[in-house]
């Protein structure tokens, strides 16, 4: 009978304190996301996309019927919902890594939503001004730029925020079109069923507007948090150098054989790539073992692969994975034919 192997590593203080970093962003981001549902998008009913929207639209049609509101219960279902059809579709793995998102953005715009803490800050009398263009175009800036925001935050801690991210995932793995076109249309069409719902075409243009500065808040924190420093470092101590960036940092080094333009010497360059928050410890150990070393750094928008962020995204790697079942069926197709 086969045993099964139940040893596990135990993590290492750099990964756990990865970890609890990745963690401490997802939950911070899943915040700032709820703080602009509940502050700027829901007070004005504002469609930009995502699970906020279709809350917004079932919603106007149950309030008036019901008399209270149930955007944030609305909310939390279908985030619930997108969970378990992305268990099905999308196995374990990519769902455990959402489920922390899934819970704590409806939590947390829940909590906002009805309690007095956007009175607190003095957001609520925006909503007394929801007829005015000038206010709903403020509230829509505001509320694009947090929502962003909240997102490139999660994104920094290698989460997901799940919603209507999940159908994309889920249309990219069956059919050939990209995650991103598929999001776009998601929000297209609840962006036009709002306006089929309210009539009022200022509201739809603002949403698009929201959804653009969602979309510029997202480019410019995640790229530029995501955002890695290319070293090169030209050192009588490169062995020393080498060592501590390799136990003390956790990174990989390259050495590149150079030869000097004008004296012809040959050196040896140490090459390594860090993130931003580690280049300042390095420069430190640099100035520390030869303060006459010569350093050269240029940034990286982003770095791919081991100890940074993946190769893959989880939509590219089931495309592929869909590429090579659809290659190895049509492979055994033709020997098939071939036998017959």
């Amino acid at each position: 009978m086969r045993r099964l192997n139940l040893n596990f590593r135990k993590p290492t203080k750099k990964e756990f304190l990865r970890e609890l970093k990745n963690i401490f962003f997802i939950v911070l981001g899943c915040f700032i996301l709820a703080f602009a549902s509940a502050a700027f998008l829901e007070p004005f009913n504002i469609i930009s996309g995502g699970v906020l929207s279709i809350g917004i639209l079932v919603n106007g049609a149950l309030e008036p019927a019901i008399g209270f509101a149930v955007t944030d219960i609305v909310v939390a279902i279908a985030n619930i919902i997108f969970w378990l059809i992305g268990l099905i579709f999308l196995g374990v793995k990519f769902s455990l890594r959402t489920l922390l998102s899934t819970l704590l953005y409806p939590a947390f715009f829940s909590l906002l939503m009805r309690t007095g803490f956007i009175d607190l800050l003095g957001l609520a009398q925006l909503a007394s001004y929801k007829d005015n263009i000038s206010y709903l175009l403020i509230a829509g800036l505001f509320g694009g730029f947090f929502t962003g925001a909240g997102v490139a935050v999660s994104f920094l801690g290698n989460g997901s925020t799940g919603g209507v991210d999940v159908l994309s995932l889920i249309l990219a793995k069956f059919l050939p079109i990209r995650e991103d076109i598929w999001s776009f249309l998601i929000d297209a069409i609840l962006v036009i069923a709002g306006v089929s719902f309210y009539q009022d075409i200022i509201v739809c243009l603002i949403g698009v507007l929201t959804a653009f500065c969602a979309s510029l808040a997202i480019q410019f924190i995640y790229i530029r948090g995501n955002s890695a420093i290319i070293v090169e470092i030209i050192s009588d101590y490169l062995d020393e150098i080498k060592e501590w960036v390799e136990n003390e940092l956790g990174h990989g080094t390259t050495i590149i054989p150079a030869k000097g333009g004008y004296s012809g010497q040959k050196r040896d360059i140490l090459r390594v790539i860090v993130n931003k928050d580690e280049i300042n410890s390095l420069r430190l150990k640099i100035a520390d073992v030869d303060p006459r070393a010569f350093v050269s750094m240029i940034q990286a928008s982003t770095i791919h692969g081991e100890g940074f962020k993946p190769l893959l995204t989880h939509s590219m790697r089931f495309l592929l994975e869909r590429k090579n079942k659809l290659k190895e069926e049509e492979i055994h197709n033709e020997e098939h034919s071939n036998e017959l």
